[in-house]
This record gives structure tokens, C-alpha cells and sequence, in this order.
């Protein structure tokens, strides 16, 4: 299995546990869409609130065969809002080899924004 397949498989596996995430937050949602590209698949959850959450894997995406996802908070105008990220994770606009727990954190937290910010 190349390094691809491998981190698709994996990513499969934990969209399940992502999924869960999404359901607790169903009521804020806008919209979800498929995202894709070449070396890059995944989706964009926008929320009422005007925010987006871009999940995305591949070959493309900084990834691991652990940590499947790569993610981005975007606003209603879809461009990045890395000031919004956790301590953690701040200092860039996307957050790279994430794991299903870290995915699932990020669309409580950007369903849970007030309105929509617009960067600095």
C-alpha cells in the first residue's frame, strides 16, 4: 500500500469519529461540501455564524498515516483565520497532521464562534 492509500484508509476510518463531532453541532450548520482537488480530497463545514472548517487529506495535505487531516478556519469571505487557532496550533493558517479528536475540536470551536471576524 503506498503512503496515500494508507493515510485514506485511516482517514476513512476516523471521518466516523469526526462525523459524531459534526452531529452534536447539526443545528449551527450552513452548509457541507465536498472539497477535492489533485492529491487532496475532503470537506468544508460553513457555519451559520459565517465561519467555514476545512478538513482536508492526500497526498498533498500535511499528513501522516496517524494524523490523516489537515485543517484551515476560514471566514465568510474564505480566507484563512489562523488567529483564531488554539495556542497550540498558532502561527500558521492550517494545522497539519491532525488527528480525528483535534478535527473534532475545531468544529466545536468554530461552530461555537460568536460571528464572523475579519482578520486583521
Amino acid at each position: 500500500m503506498s503512503r496515500d492509500e494508507i493515510t485514506q484508509s485511516l482517514a476513512h476510518k476516523q471521518y466516523i469519529s469526526i462525523s459524531s463531532a459534526i452531529k452534536s453541532v447539526i443545528d449551527r450548520f450552513h452548509s457541507i461540501d465536498r472539497t477535492s482537488g489533485t492529491g487532496v480530497f475532503g470537506i468544508r463545514v460553513t457555519f451559520k455564524n459565517g465561519y467555514a472548517l476545512s478538513i482536508i487529506s492526500g497526498e498533498l495535505a500535511y499528513v501522516s498515516p496517524n494524523t490523516p487531516f489537515e485543517i484551515a478556519i476560514l471566514n465568510s469571505d474564505m480566507r484563512f483565520c489562523g488567529e483564531l487557532l488554539d495556542d497550540d496550533d498558532a502561527g500558521n493558517d492550517v494545522v497539519g497532521e491532525c488527528d480525528a479528536e483535534k478535527v473534532c475540536h475545531y468544529i466545536r470551536k468554530t461552530a461555537g464562534l460568536e460571528a464572523d471576524h475579519e482578520p486583521a
